[in-house]
C-alpha cells in the first residue's frame, strides 16, 4: 500500500513539474517573439493586421494603385512598362490571385501636386478599393538644390526637407484616410548624376533625405520603404536611361524586384 502511494505521488510530482516547465517554456516564447528593428523591413502578414476571413474569399484580386513622379509613370522605360508593368509581372509569380495595376504617375509632379490630387474624389475611390499603393515622390522637391553651389545647400536643405516631411506626413493621412488596409510601398530615390562627379555634399543630403523619408513611412505597421540607391550606386551605366535622369528598362525591372520580394508573403497570406 506503501509503495502505490510513493509512485502516486511521484506521478504526480512529475506531472506538476512538466506543465510548470512547459508554462515556463510558452512565457519565455511570448517574451522573445516580439519584432526588433531590422535595417531592411519587410511586410508579412504575422506582422500586420489582416483583413478578415470573410472579407479576403469575397475577392481573388490585387489592385495596386501607383501614384507620384515621373518614376512612378515609367518615364525613361524604352519598353514602356515602367516598374509598374513590371511589378504586375514578378507579383503573378507569387500569387493565384489576379492582378490590376493604375498607373497615375505624372512627370514633374512634387509633393505638394501629389497632395492637391488626393483631393480628388476620384482618387480617393482608387485607394479605398485598392490591397496596395506604391508612391514615388520627393525627387523634384530636393532637385531644387541642384543648381545651387555646395556651399549654399545645406544651408537651404533643412527648411526644403521639412516642407517635404510635412506634406509626406499629410500624405500619409490623406491615404489612411481613404484606406486603413491597403499596403503602402514607398520608393526612395537614387542618385543619378555619380557618374557626373556628384559631390559629396550631394551624396550626403540624398542620404539624409532617404534616412528621414524612411523613419516617418516605416512608422505605419503597414508600410514600407523601399530603398534604391544601392541599386543604381554600382550600375549607373547599366539601370539609367538616356535622358541621364530616369531608370531604363533594366533599372525599373531591378525597382520592381525588389518591391516584389519585400511584399512577396502579403497577398497569398489573406
Amino acid at each position: 500500500m506503501l509503495k502505490r502511494i510513493t509512485w502516486f505521488s511521484l506521478l504526480i510530482i512529475t506531472a506538476a513539474g512538466f506543465v510548470a516547465l512547459s508554462i515556463g517554456f510558452f512565457k519565455a516564447q511570448q517574451v522573445t517573439g516580439g519584432r526588433t528593428p531590422t535595417a531592411g523591413k519587410t511586410i508579412k502578414t504575422e506582422n500586420i493586421p489582416t483583413k478578415t476571413a470573410a472579407a479576403a474569399k469575397e475577392s481573388n484580386a490585387v489592385r495596386i494603385v501607383v501614384m507620384g513622379d515621373s518614376v512612378a509613370k515609367g518615364t525613361g522605360d524604352e519598353k514602356g512598362k515602367g516598374f509598374s508593368g513590371y511589378l504586375k509581372d514578378y507579383l503573378k509569380n507569387q500569387t493565384t490571385k489576379d492582378i490590376s495595376v493604375e498607373n497615375i504617375g505624372i512627370d514633374g509632379l512634387k509633393t505638394d501636386g501629389l497632395l492637391e490630387r488626393l483631393q480628388d474624389q476620384k482618387l480617393h475611390s482608387l485607394i479605398a478599393a485598392s490591397d496596395m499603393v506604391v508612391i514615388s515622390i520627393g525627387g523634384n522637391d530636393l532637385r531644387v538644390l541642384r543648381s545651387r553651389g555646395d556651399s549654399t545647400k545645406e544651408a537651404g536643405f533643412g527648411n526644403l526637407e521639412g516642407i517635404y516631411l510635412n506634406n509626406l506626413k499629410e500624405l500619409l493621412k490623406g491615404v489612411r484616410k481613404s484606406s486603413t488596409d491597403t499596403y503602402i510601398v514607398f520608393v526612395g530615390l537614387y542618385n543619378p548624376y555619380l557618374d557626373a562627379a556628384a559631390s559629396y555634399e550631394d551624396t550626403q543630403l540624398v542620404s539624409t533625405w532617404n534616412y528621414d523619408t524612411q523613419r516617418l513611412i516605416e512608422a505605419d505597421p503597414k508600410a514600407i520603404f523601399i530603398p534604391t540607391y544601392d541599386i543604381f550606386k554600382f550600375s549607373l551605366n547599366r539601370f539609367i536611361a538616356s535622358d541621364g535622369l530616369h531608370p531604363n528598362s533594366l533599372g525599373y525591372q531591378a525597382i520592381s524586384n525588389r518591391i516584389a520580394k519585400s511584399v512577396e508573403n502579403v497577398f497569398n497570406g489573406e
